[in-house]
């Protein structure tokens, strides 16, 4: 049973400073959780954990005492020094909202005066979160006293993605041509995806472009240079398969377009901020048999700085061992496949730290079994394509499986669920 209470008897405080009430209860093997009562709730408050909060100015007594049925108890005295102008309190410190979450200003944020005691409900507050839209928002929040002081406090907001399963455009979404720049920042500014699939050719003279074809406009892109390429432009239009209800493509579909660079690509990415997710095609140096071209796709990469933000996706596995022992190691790689059920898929995955990226819109086998697995040794999973064929119901199926990509040509993100949020 308890026999004494130890604690430092005189405490002082700023106006709306938190302090931690240091006791013990003797013998150490006494019960040592006491409770916390103040004489005076507008002057201080204090937590079950003994966490002091000054109110306003004033000297307050807190006795702390016993539950253990012995009562023993000691009365300490808490000074709250003086402030001229209101004082912010954050009870919460909130930094960052989920994308597409509901956000409260006034959550986590009170006012006290040495005068008034507290004066939350004087806050007022200019600026908006659109947490529709990725970026740091400031907040100004006011508060005035009795006496006309005022104080003002800003904060800086982020709206940011914080789900289990992230979003990949599929060559950059269903708008425009695939590949192009404008297909590309639909996904980004529209869309809202946080990763953007492209596919990887080049030119003769060893431009990177985007291309899911060997050619473009019916030039063979490995066999022209770059200056013969660039203004070449397409006519064309893309409107199968969406679903009617969910709206209209604009322009009816019909595009006209340009070959994209990688260059142009790795620039939307860093200023936008969004995962540059690069599918390796078959290309000169760029395959099984031959890496040779690797080292300048990763100088392409660093020259813009996205080392940090790319993703390397490719069935041509041997490009993706090639970063992991040519000093890329950190660098995420997916690897592409049709059926995730292969003992061989499986360890290279563990062997390499790869993810695996599987057909799951066609009659291949990913049984839960096998994808359980995967994550069993800790494998990311990556899905496709849902495309303009495939309607929200199949994305939400894979992602309450708990994948932890969804690569999609069109579908809005606030239409599913998507799971809870992380810690």
């Amino acid at each position: 049973k308890a026999l004494e209470i130890v604690v430092e008897e005189n405490i002082e405080i700023n106006l709306g400073e938190k302090t931690l009430l240091s006791y013990q209860i003797k013998p150490a093997d006494a019960y040592q959780l006491p409770k916390f009562i103040v004489n005076n709730e507008q002057g201080i408050e204090v937590s079950e954990n003994g966490v002091i909060l000054g109110l306003k100015e004033g000297t307050y007594q807190v006795r702390v005492e016993t539950i253990d049925g012995t009562n023993i108890f000691k009365t300490i005295n808490v000074v709250v020094k003086k402030s001229e102008s209101p004082v912010f309190v954050l009870e919460e410190e909130i930094t960052y909202v989920n994308w597409n979450t509901e956000f409260d200003p006034t959550l986590g944020i009170r006012a006290v005066d040495g005068k008034d005691g507290e004066i939350t409900k004087n806050i007022t507050y200019t600026g908006e979160v659109d947490t529709a839209s990725y970026g740091t928002y400031i907040m100004q929040y006011f508060v005035t006293d009795s006496d006309g002081n005022v104080t003002t406090i800003n904060r800086n907001i982020e709206v940011i993605w914080d789900y289990d399963v992230m979003f990949i455009g599929h060559a950059g979404s269903y708008y425009g041509g695939m590949n192009s720049e404008e297909a590309i920042l639909y996904a980004i500014t529209i869309l809202k995806y946080q990763c953007i699939e492209v596919d990887l050719k080049q030119t003769k003279d060893g431009v990177f472009v985007l291309s899911h074809d060997d050619t473009f406009n019916d030039i063979e892109i490995a066999s022209t240079n770059w200056s013969d390429l660039k203004d070449v432009t397409v006519n064309k239009s893309r409107t199968g398969g969406l679903p009617a209800k969910y709206g209209t493509l604009p322009n009816g579909g019909k595009y006209t377009t340009k070959l994209c660079t990688l260059e142009k690509f790795l620039e939307i990415c860093k200023k936008y901020n969004v995962k540059a997710v690069i599918e390796l095609k078959y290309s000169s140096g760029i395959s099984n048999s031959d890496q040779s071209r690797m080292q300048a796709l990763m100088d392409e990469v660093e020259k813009h700085d996205m080392l940090d933000n790319i993703i390397l996706l490719g069935s041509q596995y041997q490009c993706l061992v090639w970063t992991r022992e040519n000093g890329y190691e950190n660098i995420p790689c997916q690897y592409l496949v049709n059926s995730c059920e292969n003992e061989e898929y499986l360890n290279r995955c563990i062997d390499y730290n790869f993810a695996i990226s599987i057909n799951v819109t066609a009659n291949y086998s990913n049984s839960d079994e096998w994808l359980a697995r995967y994550k069993e040794k800790g494998i990311k999973i990556s899905t496709y394509t849902f495309s303009q064929f495939v309607d929200y119901d199949e994305v939400q199926e894979w992602i309450d499986k708990g994948v932890d990509f969804v690569t999609c040509d069109w579908h809005q993100m606030d239409k599913l669920n998507l799971g809870k949020e992380e810690e």
